[in-house]
């Protein structure tokens, strides 16, 4: 829709995106975490494999999310079949689902970090490398800025920096 026109800019997170006709500027990298409930029998173990998770309830959303395509080639990959118990759009509806014990969740760090403090949430240690997604800011390169906009995008700018 940018680059038709219809929005002036947007905000993605998802993995690093390319388009001769658009302009992505990474405001910060983001790690995604395998969350489950403080006592998830997986949470206790230093180092768990991907393989570990068969057979494990997968709290997911909704088809059209970025980073679900990142989790769904995990899973490929390491030819594991997803247990999807619950997909729900809202990030928020997944951590409390997870906070009861309804499954694990695969979501971004920034989303769960206060969970995490407050011991609803824990991290399930993987032993695999990080999956990183960007917070993007994207806009036409023929897009004329004005100085609002231009303001938006060095506050995000910052913001994203500290």
């Amino acid at each position: 829709m940018i680059k038709e026109g219809k929005y002036d800019l947007a905000i993605i997170l998802d993995q690093k995106q390319e388009d001769p006709d658009l302009n992505f500027i990474t405001i910060k990298e983001e790690q995604l975490v395998l969350v489950a409930k403080p006592d998830h029998h997986l949470v206790r173990f230093d180092h768990v494999s991907i393989k570990d998770l068969s057979g494990e309830k997968l709290i997911v959303t909704e088809q059209r999310c970025s980073y679900r395509e990142i989790i769904e080639n995990l899973y490929r990959s390491h030819a594991i079949r997803l247990e999807y118990s619950i997909e729900l759009e809202s990030i928020e509806a997944i951590k409390r689902c997870v906070s009861y014990g309804l499954g694990i969740a695969f979501l971004p760090l920034m989303t769960v970090v206060e969970e995490i403090k407050k011991g609803e949430l824990a991290c399930i240690p993987l032993s695999h490398p990080e999956l990183n997604i960007y917070l993007q800011l994207v806009y036409h390169k023929k897009k004329w800025i004005p100085q609002s906009m231009q303001q938006l995008l060095n506050l995000l700018f910052l913001t994203g920096k500290s």
